[in-house]
């Protein structure tokens, strides 16, 4: 009988690797330790087997201006896990629900008991 070897749950999310996009690369990459990034042509893999922080304070100390949450949104080629918002509400699992003022935390998602075999 083969025995079953449990595969790490990475979480990902890969951006256009555009000049508009570039402050927010450069933040996330450098908020994020365990973060291994990729670059293909026009795209960046940003992985990790925790989590990945994006902090609005990161991103617009590089912008040099306000950043808007719709500009990450435009910035996503896709994603592997779950987009979480703290700050007043915590626990949100949905990127849109992302208002100003508040950072996203991208999590692998969370094993069904029937899957975790």
């Amino acid at each position: 009988m083969a025995e079953r070897v449990a595969q790490a749950r990475f979480v990902s999310v890969d951006l256009q690797e555009t000049e508009d996009h570039r402050a927010l690369i450069e933040a996330i990459i450098a908020d994020n330790d365990d973060l291994t990034a990729n670059h293909f042509p026009g795209v960046v893999k940003l992985q990790s087997p925790t989590k990945i922080l994006v902090k609005r304070e990161s991103v617009e100390e590089r912008l040099g201006r306000e950043w808007e949450t719709h500009e990450f949104q435009m910035a996503i080629v896709t994603v592997a896990g779950n987009f979480t918002e703290w700050g007043r509400r915590r626990d949100r699992h949905r990127l849109g629900a992302l208002r100003k003022g508040t950072d996203a935390e991208i999590r692998p998602p969370r094993r069904s008991p029937r899957n975790s075999r």
